[in-house]
């Protein structure tokens, strides 16, 4: 931005009060020559008028924040200025709208944080809805974000969350506190403090200071809100993974019910899923949860524990205990037993 363009100059002017005066008035004197016109310059109003320009050209104020009172207000502003954002915070009402191709809900104290190019549409306005929103010019935008990020390491991850989460409910103690930096943004505002003086280095350090600070007080609010969906997703997954295991055990359990009156006579898993409404894989996926083993492995270790039970009573013959736990034939039974027990019938019951 060149510093001595004829407009600045002519603010500059307007600004020390001599836009009206002639030149020989300005700078003292008639118009001089080249020489002449070189020492004229050095005059107390010419040092007076760059005082001026200094400050139009390089000082950072509030005057780069403005606060509008409606959205219709907001798209106005937007047609001058290019590349700002905003925060619209919902003083009382609600209002629905769709922003990003989403539907949104505003409410009491929420907070819109967006850039100028994403408006709401579609709005429906409650009758006592009431909103005030902060444009931001990009390029104090630019030069506070650039100095917070030195303070805040951890930008890059609100900024990402932003993206997501648009809209901020902020608390009553917050929204008191957005209205203290709104008052203090009125009044750097005043044109009046930006006289010439020996102190507006000063304010122009103070108004820099106070948009940092605004910046770095939303990035703290934007990392609590990060830290209380962090511990609700956390306690959701836990309840969820509760609610989980509550049911596992529940399906386990009803399955060895049934195992118990039914496992005599009925070995297929499949039998047991579709009784229970389930997927034989999801019974597998339980019983392993559960107990460590499939359900096909459960029902075996039943069949063998009544085995060696009707085994150990002399009365009853291998043929028999074999017809009695539902077997076809005394030979299927004796090689379900050895692949389980790693022994015949005979030799368990030699050996007990």
């Amino acid at each position: 931005m060149h510093p001595l363009s004829r407009e600045r100059v002519k603010r500059a002017l307007s600004a020390a009060g001599l836009e009206h005066l002639p030149y020989k008035q300005r700078v003292g004197g008639s118009n001089p020559s080249a020489p002449t016109r070189r020492r004229a310059l050095r005059g107390s109003s010419f040092i007076f008028i760059l005082r001026h320009i200094t400050m139009i050209t390089k000082r950072w104020t509030f005057r780069d924040i403005v606060t509008l009172n409606s959205i219709e207000a907001l798209l106005e502003h937007r047609k001058e200025h290019v590349g700002m954002a905003y925060m619209l915070l919902c003083q009382s009402g609600h209002m629905e709208m769709e922003y990003r191709g989403e539907k949104k809900h505003m409410r009491k104290f929420d907070l819109l944080m967006s850039a100028a190019d994403q408006i709401p549409q579609n709005r429906i306005e409650s009758d006592d809805f009431r909103c005030t929103i902060y444009a931001l010019e990009a390029k104090s935008l630019d030069d506070i974000l650039f100095a917070c990020i030195k303070e805040e390491p951890s930008w890059m991850q609100k900024l990402r969350y932003v993206l997501l989460h648009p809209i901020l409910h902020l608390s009553r103690r917050q929204v008191r506190l957005l209205g203290a930096y709104e008052g203090l943004i009125q009044f750097y505002s005043d044109g009046t403090l930006w006289q010439a003086d020996s102190s507006y280095r000063l304010k122009r350090r103070v108004a820099f200071l106070q948009g940092q600070a605004m910046v770095l007080e939303f990035m703290s609010w934007i990392d609590q809100a990060m830290t209380r969906d962090k511990q609700q997703a956390d306690t959701a997954r836990e309840n969820s993974s509760q609610e989980m295991n509550n049911r596992t055990n529940e399906l386990y359990t009803r399955f060895i019910t049934m195992l118990y009156t039914y496992g005599l006579a009925e070995r297929r898993v499949s039998w047991y899923a579709n009784q229970m409404h389930i997927t034989p894989a999801y019974l597998h996926h339980i019983c392993s949860q559960a107990a460590g083993q499939s359900p096909q492995e459960i029902i075996g270790n039943m069949i063998l524990r009544e085995a060696k039970q009707r085994l150990s009573s002399p009365e009853a013959s291998i043929k028999e205990t074999a017809f009695a736990l539902n077997f076809g034939s005394e030979s299927s039974f004796c090689k379900f037993f050895k692949k389980l027990e790693g022994k015949t019938p005979s030799e368990y019951r030699s050996l007990n």
